[in-house]
Order: structure tokens, then sequence, then C-alpha cells
């Protein structure tokens, strides 16, 4: 297990006991008398760890959504070159596997389509060369692309083109979409995915 996996699995226990207790509050705020609720429908500490088994497993789905960058590639099947700079790759159906960041995704103007919008010379580096290299074989061969979306604890650097491995990020995958690169003229490009049927 990966120094960052066990990081957002921790993360994770933390942010269902969260959860759990807005959840808690709301099936249970209505059955108890008012002098016994607690401010803005937060229940004691005790009454969430209650049933430290559910506790567990929430967390442990919640761990599942957020992993490291090398877990996520792996589920479909994709190994990075460098798990440092890369960003892309290749998995055994010949899909091309890619981390992109959730803030540079808009709905798309078709029905049930999310796109993905940015440009290759926004970053640079070793992952942006690697990249460059994927997205344009991918749109000449029209090959099947799959998600690995990142999430940051500061956009703004990474708008900026500053280097994203300094900074705090998660990533998750989303087996249900497959997408197909729509546009690409060698340096801005689009990726349109859509429900996989």
């Amino acid at each position: 297990m990966l120094i960052h996996d066990k990081y957002s699995f921790w993360k994770g226990v933390f942010t269902v006991v969260e959860l759990m207790v807005f959840h808690s509050a709301a099936q249970r705020l209505r059955l108890t008398k008012p002098s016994s609720r607690i401010p803005n429908g937060w229940l004691s500490l005790r009454s969430i760890l209650a049933n430290p088994l559910l506790t567990l497993m929430a967390a442990l789905c919640f761990y599942g959504e957020n992993m490291g960058i090398q877990s996520c590639f792996a589920k479909y099947g994709a190994e990075l070159k460098n798990v440092n700079w890369s960003v892309s790759a290749l998995n055994e159906k010949g899909e091309l596997v890619c981390s992109l960041w959730n803030q540079f995704f808009h709905k798309g103007t078709e029905p049930k389509t999310i796109v993905y919008a940015d440009r290759v010379s926004r970053w640079s580096g070793h992952g942006n060369n690697e990249f460059r290299t994927n997205i344009e074989d991918a749109f000449k061969n029209k090959r099947i692309i799959r998600a690995v979306i990142a999430h940051t604890n500061d956009e703004k650097a990474v708008s900026d083109g500053k280097d994203a491995s300094k900074l705090k990020n998660k990533f998750h995958t989303r087996e249900d979409w497959i997408g197909v690169v729509s546009l690409w003229d060698g340096d801005n490009f689009e990726i349109t995915f859509k429900p996989e049927t």
C-alpha cells in the first residue's frame, strides 16, 4: 500500500465520521426531546462510535474512491512509466488512461456528456511530453479514453502550470465513463465522455 493511500484511508475515516454525524442526526433528531438535542444537529461522539464496524466499512468505501494515482491507473489495467511525473498510459486493451483535473470539466452540449478542455502548453516537464505524444496518438487512432479524476487543494497553482506534484492531490476513477479525444490542434484538446453502455 502506498503512503498516499494510507493517508487517504485515515482521512476517509474522519470524513465518514462527519457524514455519519449528519446522517444519524437526520434519522434520530426528530425522535429526541428538544432538551436532549445538540446545537446544529450534531450528536455525541459516543453515539457516532456506537457501531464501529459500520464506521469502518463506510471508511473503506470512501477509501476506495480516493486512492493514489498509481492505484487508480492499475484499476484500468494501466501502469505509469514514472509515478512521479507520468499522467497518462495505455492499458492492455489499447485504451488511453489519463489523469485529468476536476476543475477543467464542463457539461457537454450533447445529452449525457461531459467535456474535459485543457491545453498541453499550460504545463511542462517529462509528463507533459509523454501526454502530448499519447493524446495525439489517441486522436489519430480514435482510442478510448479512461479517466482518473484529480482534485487538488490549489486550483490556481494548477491553472498557472506550477509543479502539481508538490500539492495535496486526491484521485479517483470513473469506470462508468468512456471518452474520445474530440478536439486536438497540437495544443488545445478536448475529451468528451459519456456513460458506458
